[in-house]
């Protein structure tokens, strides 16, 4: 494979909403952008494939929002956060229209749906596609027309350090079929979330693999609240989930699916990561959502982050001077890659289909005990066999690092849903069927020890709301359960299910 070297000041992986709002932000403060996407960035993505409602509330609800907000997070909220959030919706959703976004301000059409009714600005396409691609397609235009530099279908198999700072990022670029060197001053990463770990992936495009928890991480970044995954669930099968016998066996199997990672990498104010020069944004980041979020919020939170993610990297990316990549890392990488070709073992796709299987079973919407450690096991199996992946061409090159992510990816998942003994939000334990404030209002904080995944805890910041009320089992996807017939502590033996 032919290699190839390119600088610059910012680095962006990732084509979606976050990534080209991030990218016209930046642009704003004279700096070279460089987006890279292993999807072109015309085709469609998370994004591009959203319902087109961006949550928004009437002027003078700033408080109710905030508050509901909070709520729904089940106080796990890192609440500086929410506050930058709050502030910035009003002026950050209008400000679409620059980009050319067409919008109309309208109420929600399906409250029960989205939680409770809101006012929501929602994207107009100008033909009959997904209603995202009316948000999608004049961002990648503006930001093109600002100077934005993108690379299609070049995929990013590590971020470059230098001591605790990211300097840039290695790629393969996978039309050329050359391993890219990428310079950078900051990197921010847009990469979306980690559905398609799981078998299911309601309304995520193939492509959502986990890559830039995987990336961050294996840097020695730290990431956030990775066990509160939404999942879609029908509201009248709730009582299902906790009446369980066997979760990983019948028809609970074949509802729902994964839709959306509260968690990922723990952010700043700023949306800069744990480590110097590198910044997140969109739902690669976590601590704004907590345990849960509400519907609507996505789209939301990508303009707003998307925006301050772009602004802070350029900053950053103006204060420094380049630093050279580590020669060693590109290296073992190249090492890595050449391994995967000469081996003869198993294929990518076996991998991720097992990963996939494995997570959907025992670490899904149901999870015990008994599951998560089956979880676990499996997948430490599947880790030593994932190092004799047999590739013959770039594209299973790609299946191979996605495999790759999935797995770093599908470990930590496992592992923090294990050690949080409680329910709440969309982490729904059976053998822990409540919400247990006194032990668990508590974010887990994951990082990479020398030989295992590394957890420790810490209260979520508190700015206004520090009075935590009953914490939600569920989501507005899924509707809210009242467990009454999972005995809370103290509440008898009543065996009726009531939702709201």
């Amino acid at each position: 494979m032919k290699s190839r070297d390119t600088v610059t000041d910012l680095l962006i992986v990732g084509g979606g909403g976050t990534g080209f709002r991030a990218a016209i932000e930046a642009r704003k403060f004279d700096v070279d952008v460089l987006l890279v996407s292993k999807i072109p960035t015309n085709s469609a993505n998370s994004t591009s494939l959203a319902g087109g409602w961006l949550i928004q509330y009437p002027k003078g609800e700033e408080d109710n929002f905030f508050r509901r907000t909070v709520e729904e997070s089940g106080y796990l909220c890192n609440q500086q956060l929410v506050e930058i959030y709050v502030e910035d919706i009003p002026k950050r959703i209008p400000e679409l229209r620059e980009f050319g976004v067409e919008l109309e301000m309208g109420e929600n059409p399906q409250p029960r749906r989205y939680g409770r009714p809101c006012i929501q600005y929602r994207s107009v396409p100008k033909v009959k596609e997904p209603s995202g691609f009316g948000l999608m397609r004049p961002l990648r235009k503006a930001a093109l027309d600002s100077g934005v530099k993108v690379f299609d279908e070049v995929m990013v198999i590590r971020l470059m350090t230098s001591d605790r700072s990211v300097v840039g990022a290695l790629a393969i670029d996978l039309k050329n079929r050359e391993l890219l060197t990428i310079s950078a001053k900051s990197t921010l990463l847009a990469t979306g979330g980690g559905s398609q770990v799981y078998e299911r992936a309601d309304g995520n495009p193939p492509g959502t693999t986990g890559d830039g928890y995987a990336l961050s991480y294996l840097a020695g970044g730290e990431l956030i609240d990775m066990e509160f995954v939404t999942f879609t669930l029908p509201t009248y099968r709730l009582k299902e989930v906790f009446e369980a016998v066997d979760p990983s066996d019948g028809a609970i199997l074949t509802m729902g699916g994964s839709h959306y990672f509260n968690g990922g990498i723990r952010i700043d104010g700023a949306c800069k990561s744990s480590l110097d020069g590198l910044y997140a944004a969109g739902e690669v980041a976590g601590g704004l959502f907590g345990a849960s979020r509400l519907g609507g919020s996505a789209l939301a939170d990508i303009i707003v982050f998307g925006a301050r993610a772009g602004q802070s990297a350029a900053n950053y990316a103006k204060s420094i001077e380049h630093i050279e990549p580590n020669k060693e890392q590109t290296q073992e990488e190249k090492h890595r890659l050449e391994g995967f070709f000469k081996s003869d073992g198993i294929s990518p796709r076996e991998i991720s289909t097992e990963i996939k299987s494995i997570m959907w079973k025992y670490c899904g919407i149901v999870r015990y005990e008994e599951s998560l450690k089956k979880t676990i096991k499996e997948l430490q199996r599947l880790e030593e066999q994932s190092l004799r992946m047999k590739v013959s061409s770039l594209n299973e090159l790609r299946e191979a690092m996605e495999a790759s992510y999935m797995l770093v990816t599908a470990k930590i998942i496992a592992t923090v849903a294990l050690e949080r003994t409680e329910t709440r939000g969309g982490h729904w334990r059976v053998d822990y069927p409540y919400p247990d404030n006194k032990r668990w209002l508590k974010n887990i904080i994951i990082h990479k020890g020398e030989k295992t995944i590394e957890t420790r805890t810490e209260s979520p910041p508190m700015t206004r709301l520090n009075t935590p009320t009953k914490p939600h089992i569920g989501t507005p996807w899924s509707g809210y359960l009242i467990p009454s017939f999972i005995c809370f502590p103290g509440s008898g033996d009543s065996k009726e299910t009531s939702f709201r």
